[in-house]
């Protein structure tokens, strides 16, 4: 257990007789049952420093006690802990509860939680007192007070070594620690791994704590003592930074950041190329991987785009960590997915899988941008690409947005009170055109499905969108023979659907 015992040490204000001491201060903490104070007294508590980065958990109040007759008395004992800065602050009411009788008695207040600073600490003061009967203040003896203040060290985390190191199984490594916790902290209740490069770590005034990293998993729930790293470089060197922390009062102790370093040395498998083609008679962009032969074997293959020179980037459906065993040397993916006239990158790496542990390669990226064009309006199903299809659009497309919000108006405000929530997607109206039983039939087809991409020519000024189609209606053309058939359709825009191919390693 990590408390300490504060005792009484200067006398504030007293009142009434105090038997066998100077002071009340004395009575309180001789140790001695031949010294007490009858009525009431507020006392300092002597100070102690805490230990570097810990914290104070609770508190609990004693009173050693007994009734200066013949007659027992429940709860007229009581202390009162208070932090006094100017002007006074009521920190904390502990009534010290038990029967009073005339064996000398030990009484215990409920733990209270405290979160006190050092100069909180010294600042302490202790009240004892008859709150039952204050016209007989004198009926009750106090002959002890204690202040039981239980503090919680800073966590401590070391982090085990990576073994072997260089490592060679895996450049996803998993990062072990082990703690050493003070009990009155309970368990880990959270830890953070940031990583960095060489690089990263050589840089001046670099912290573990604020510094760019490669990878940062925030602030991670649970007691795990393990964590995995991304996928890293190879043959680079790298240290891994942990701390973790107990919850004290409702607020996480972190610990200091402990770090290991060591060095990742893996065989790979390498992409050679990455080639486009930009096929605007089916709006989308065919992209090539081609595997560098003399490198190992691949098992699965990554493929991403970014429309913003590569800045950021996202996955290509069907092309996230994808079985690629059963291509040699080559996978084919295409892309529906880009925007119309959208310049686009792609990147591609391999993994290989070692005894069920992956080992994966450097992305290899595409040059120059490509770009799908076409003068139509698109309608493409996610699930079932063949289905995809130029449209005929009559008019524009219409859209709107919404957003909850509450309006509160306050008597003598001229100003309204507006609550709102996020705004949401776009919903609106798109009416295709049809001039053919074939196109008909394709339309339909398209229009059953659950979730469409929308892409409109370019001087449109409407952004791709994923939608799902509501309502229909079908205007038939207004003479016999009128080839021409309006249909009017609702739509709400929606997020993109998941790939039901992805997985990850």
């Amino acid at each position: 257990m990590t408390t300490t015992t504060l005792r009484p040490d200067a006398t504030i204000s007293s009142s009434g007789v105090i038997t066998g001491a100077a002071n009340a201060h004395t009575a309180l903490n001789d140790n001695s049952d031949a010294s007490y104070v009858n009525d009431v007294a507020t006392v300092e508590l002597g100070t102690f420093t805490l230990p570097a980065g810990a914290v104070t958990k609770q508190i609990v109040c004693r009173l050693r006690a007994q009734s200066s007759d013949s007659n027992t008395r429940t709860a007229q004992a009581a202390a009162l802990v208070v932090f006094l800065p100017n002007p006074l602050e009521i920190l904390q009411v502990i009534s010290v509860s038990g029967s009073v009788g005339t064996t000398i008695t030990t009484l215990s207040g409920t733990p209270v939680a405290v979160s006190l600073s050092q100069a909180s600490i010294g600042a302490l003061q202790f009240f004892v007192g008859d709150l039952s009967n204050p016209a007989a203040l004198d009926l009750v003896r106090k002959m002890e007070g204690y202040a039981d203040l239980t503090y919680v060290t800073i966590p401590v985390t070391t982090v085990t070594a990576v073994t072997p190191d260089p490592y060679t199984a895996s450049n996803v490594v998993p990062i072990a620690h082990t703690n050493t916790l003070d009990a009155d902290g309970g368990v880990q209740t959270r830890h953070q791994m940031r990583l960095f490069t060489a690089a990263q770590y050589g840089i001046g005034g670099f912290d573990p704590a604020t510094s760019p990293a490669t990878q940062d998993t925030g602030e991670v729930v649970g007691a795990a003592l393990t964590r995995n790293t991304v996928v890293l470089a190879n043959s680079t060197t790298y240290r891994a930074y942990v701390r973790v922390s107990q919850t004290v009062n409702g607020v996480s102790h972190w610990s200091a950041y402990a770090f290991d370093q060591f060095e990742v040395s893996v065989t790979t498998s390498d992409i050679d190329t990455v080639t486009t083609v930009a096929v605007n008679a089916s709006a989308r962009i065919d992209i090539t991987v081609n595997r560098d032969a003399a490198s190992s074997a691949w098992n699965f293959v990554e493929v991403e785009r970014s429309t913003d020179a590569g800045a950021t980037w996202s996955p290509v459906r069907g092309a996230t960590y994808v079985d690629s065993t059963g291509n040699a040397n080559t996978f084919t993916v295409s892309d529906y997915e880009t925007g119309n006239g959208q310049a686009t990158i792609y990147r591609a790496r391999a993994t290989r899988i070692v005894s069920l542990l992956p080992i994966t390669g450097a992305f290899v990226q595409s040059t120059p941008a490509v770009s799908w064009t076409s003068e139509s309006a698109w309608l493409k199903s996610p699930t079932n690409p063949t289905l995809n299809s130029s449209v005929l659009v009559s008019g524009p497309v219409e859209s709107s947005t919404s957003v909850d919000r509450g309006v509160f108006y306050v008597l003598g405000v001229s100003a309204p009170v507006v609550v709102s929530d996020v705004r949401r997607l776009t919903v609106g109206y798109i009416t295709f055109q049809t001039d053919s039983d074939a196109a008909i039939t394709i339309l339909q087809a398209l229009l059953d499905e659950s979730e469409l991409l929308f892409h409109a020519p370019v001087d449109w000024d409407v952004s791709p969108m994923y939608i799902s189609i509501g309502d229909v209606r079908r205007e038939r053309g207004p003479m016999e023979g009128f080839p021409v058939t309006r249909w009017p359709s609702s739509y709400v825009e929606i997020a993109a659907p998941r790939d039901p191919l992805a997985s990850a390693p």
